[in-house]
């Protein structure tokens, strides 16, 4: 009896310690930019996010955009080196072309650059990155002569 009653107890206080944590990955959906969009070659621009579910602990973390398309497949096509060679672990040495890095993910938005030697799609998408990657909508990067307005 005594023995049962151990077990009962012990597989009680595992099954406690064995409990769900709750996820605590910063997941900010980004606003801008919007589908469909057209941000010139060269131009400067705002990515936007959601600030509202950021936990207290992590306001602080710094953030980085990535450029990626769809194009087919599953790969999001991200503008990354390979850190297996390098031996790097630190995400700010996994990449070789962010869009903007270093800014803290509670400002709610970072100041990016759009590259001026990519091909023109319209399929192209910012990842942000916190502790965790977020995918903007599609947009499109047009010529360098046009305007952010041209569809």
């Amino acid at each position: 009896m005594k023995f049962t009653a151990f077990v009962s107890v012990l597989l009680l206080a595992t099954a406690s310690i064995a409990a769900p944590v709750a996820d605590d990955v910063v997941r900010p959906h980004i606003t801008e930019p919007e589908e469909a969009v057209s941000w010139p070659m060269g131009s400067t621009q705002v990515v936007k996010w959601e600030t509202d579910t950021i936990p207290a602990d992590q306001l602080n973390d710094k953030g980085m955009i990535l450029l990626g398309y769809a194009g087919d497949g599953d790969s999001e096509h991200l503008d990354v080196s390979s850190y297996l060679s390098s031996g790097a672990n630190d995400l700010a040495f996994l990449t070789e072309h962010p869009l903007a890095k270093g800014f803290p993910i509670s400002a709610g938005q970072a100041t990016v650059t759009m590259p001026t030697n990519v091909p023109l799609r319209d399929d192209y998408f910012v990842v942000l990155f916190g502790d965790s990657g977020n995918t903007s909508a599609e947009f499109k990067i047009t010529a360098a002569n046009s305007t952010s307005d041209d569809n």
